[in-house]
């Protein structure tokens, strides 16, 4: 098995079992998910721009629907649905990046 391919496993596995750390309770702006998702991911704290970028290409994500990819989805593969598939895509970047790994 590949690099990319682990990597892809396991993005599956921690972001299909962790709706709650995504989602968490009530309504939510993509901001405090990304903020949220980000800090667990990174074991650091995230700085107010990093989260605020975060927070917009999840806004482009759901924005996109299904009519086109957005930055960091492969050209197959449609915008976001809505926030929770935002909050999932976007948890699997952070656990597919080079900064997740080193931790």
């Amino acid at each position: 098995m590949g690099l990319a391919q682990a990597e892809r496993e396991l993005a599956a596995k921690v972001c299909g079992a962790a709706r709650g750390v995504y989602l968490g309770k009530g309504k939510e702006t993509n901001e405090q998910i990304a903020r949220r998702l980000a800090s667990r991911g990174f074991s650091r704290p995230v700085a107010d721009a990093e989260a605020k970028e975060l927070a917009a290409d999840m806004d482009a994500c759901v924005a996109a629907g299904e009519k086109k990819p957005v930055r960091g989805q492969k050209k197959d593969r449609p915008g976001c649905t809505n926030q929770e598939a935002a909050a999932r895509w976007m948890c699997t970047r952070i656990v597919t990046s080079a900064e997740f790994g080193t931790y």
